[in-house]
Formats: C-alpha cells, sequence, structure tokens
C-alpha cells in the first residue's frame, strides 16, 4: 500500500478529516461571518465606503489559510496520537495529497463561496435596512484570482513547514521566510558590488539599479511561480515518508 494510490482511499482519507474537524471549521466559519456581518452593516454608515471585498478576501485567504495549513499535520507531532495517523489505511502520498487537496483547494472553494453568499446576504440585508445596494463579491475578479495563485505558492511553503515543526509552526515558518529573505537579499548585495561598479549606486538606489540592468527577475519569477511550489511538495512528501519510517 505504500506505493500505491487510491482515489477511493483519498476521499475516504478526505472524509475523515472532515468529520473529525468540522466543528473548528463551524466555528471558524461562524466567527467570520459573524466578524464580517457587523462590518458590512457598518460599512454603508460611512461616506468613503468602497469595493472593501478584495482585501478583506485577502485577509481572510491568507491568514486564515496559512493558520490551517499549520496545522495539516499536527497529529503526526502528537506522541500520544501519532500512531493514529501513522497507521491509517492508505499510502504516504495519499495521505500527503489529502492533506494538500483540503488546504489549498479545498480551502480556497470553502472561502470563494463562502464569502461569495455571505456578501449576497448582507447585499440584501443593506438594501432592506439602509436603501443601500453593497458591491457583490466577484469569484471572477482580476485581483482574487492573482490572490488565488499567490496563495497556492505560499501555501506549499506552509505545509512543508507544519511537516517539519512541531510547534509554533506559522510563526517558524514567517520567521524561516524573513531570514532566508535576508540572506538572500545580503548575498545579491554582496555579489552585485563585486561585480559591478561600486560609483554606480551613487546617483542610483540599489533595487533600483537592479531593475535597470535585469539583474535575476525573470529568474525569480520562474522560481517563484514554476519551481517553489512542486519542490515545497516533494519535500513535505519526503519527510513525511521519512517520519513513517522512524
Amino acid at each position: 500500500m505504500c506505493n500505491t494510490f487510491s482515489i477511493k482511499r483519498l476521499a475516504l482519507l478526505m472524509r475523515l478529516d472532515l468529520q473529525t474537524s468540522y466543528r473548528t471549521i463551524l466555528v471558524f466559519a461562524t466567527s467570520t461571518a459573524s466578524a464580517l456581518l457587523i462590518y458590512f452593516l457598518l460599512a454603508p454608515l460611512s461616506t468613503t465606503a468602497t469595493n472593501f471585498h478584495p482585501s478583506l478576501y485577502l485577509a481572510l485567504l491568507f491568514i486564515g489559510g496559512f493558520w490551517t495549513t499549520s496545522l495539516a499535520f499536527k497529529e503526526l507531532h502528537d506522541q500520544e496520537r501519532n500512531y493514529i495517523f501513522l497507521t491509517l489505511p492508505g499510502s504516504n502520498l495519499e495521505k500527503f495529497v489529502n492533506k494538500l487537496l483540503l488546504t489549498s483547494v479545498g480551502y480556497v472553494v470553502m472561502i470563494s463561496v463562502g464569502y461569495f453568499l455571505l456578501s449576497l446576504v448582507i447585499s440584501t440585508i443593506s438594501k432592506l435596512l439602509f436603501n443601500h445596494v453593497q458591491p457583490l463579491f466577484s469569484l471572477c475578479h482580476h485581483d482574487v484570482l492573482l490572490y488565488v495563485k499567490i496563495y497556492v505558492v505560499w501555501q506549499a511553503v506552509f505545509l512543508l513547514g507544519s511537516v517539519y515543526f512541531k510547534k509554533h509552526v506559522l510563526s517558524k515558518v514567517i520567521l524561516s521566510i524573513s531570514c532566508l529573505v535576508i540572506v538572500l537579499i545580503a548575498t545579491i548585495f554582496v555579489m552585485t558590488h563585486l561585480f559591478f561598479d561600486p560609483m554606480a549606486f551613487v546617483d542610483r538606489p540599489f533595487f533600483s539599479y537592479m531593475r535597470w540592468y535585469g539583474l535575476f527577475p525573470d529568474l525569480m519569477n520562474i522560481i517563484f511561480w514554476w519551481l517553489l511550489a512542486p519542490f515545497c511538495w516533494a519535500i513535505t512528501y519526503l519527510r513525511l515518508t521519512e517520519t513513517e519510517l522512524r
């Protein structure tokens, strides 16, 4: 079973995860909907109210999604209960794909559909109470589609962190990303000063100088959009297999 993949077993694993965490999902959905309800109803009272849906959706998608992803392999690090996860009837690949789909596609669909339905209900209530029609949340908005693509990439990083770190996954992943970015910037800065004339930086800021000469932008785009997520997925799967063997 370790080297097999079954859609039926994958579906059963997903159903099991949803059944065991439905209370958490309901609490999260109810509290989020309540907060958004208050915000939506107060929005017409503001003279500067605009289409705030993309920014609110971004916050829900990233904050809630990263937090959910950081808990994906929580039971794997519980010394008293990890045997339950490790002995589930399914291969490592099925367990990995299950967590990946639930925290990426599953979370995006849940938040997107739920947010749209909530905006529809609140728009109706706002029309009745304040005679003000609020704009509906559009799932096809170009900003929303961009947010989803960015989330899928960064979500892979937090999924990797959830299988590596035992506690405080969210803060540790953010700290690791920050340290990596600092090291990368410092490395580029040193290399740029070694291979280019330092006097060129007098009249031009460092990052503007990099963009002017086209240093690494295409490469960084390729790494971020095409390589980062598959790399994190592969390492997550290998780490999951290593944990089971131990």
